[in-house]
């Protein structure tokens, strides 16, 4: 079962290490800097939020629409995914 919410789809695969991937396609922005801020804006609260997840890698799959998700926002759908796993 793969967790997901209207923004973000969560794959868990068992590791030696923890790893976390960020995939954005090109159907979220053909513009690499708007991908790229994503990324940026997911990477710490991920980072936060990833302190209690086991040894595997994490590959969180962006879907259209997250372009717009800031802040506290962004925050609670990604927490309302992990929660999911």
């Amino acid at each position: 079962v793969m967790p997901s919410t209207q923004y973000f789809s969560l794959r868990i695969t068992p590791s030696e290490s923890k790893e976390i991937i960020i995939s954005i396609s090109k159907k979220v922005s053909k513009n690499a800097t708007v991908r790229n801020g994503i990324r940026r804006r997911m990477r710490p609260i991920i980072r936060e939020l990833s302190a209690t997840f086991k040894k595997a890698t994490y590959l969180f799959v962006v879907k259209p629409g997250a372009e717009a998700l800031r802040g506290e926002v962004l925050r609670d759908q990604l927490a309302q995914l992990l929660k999911k796993s």
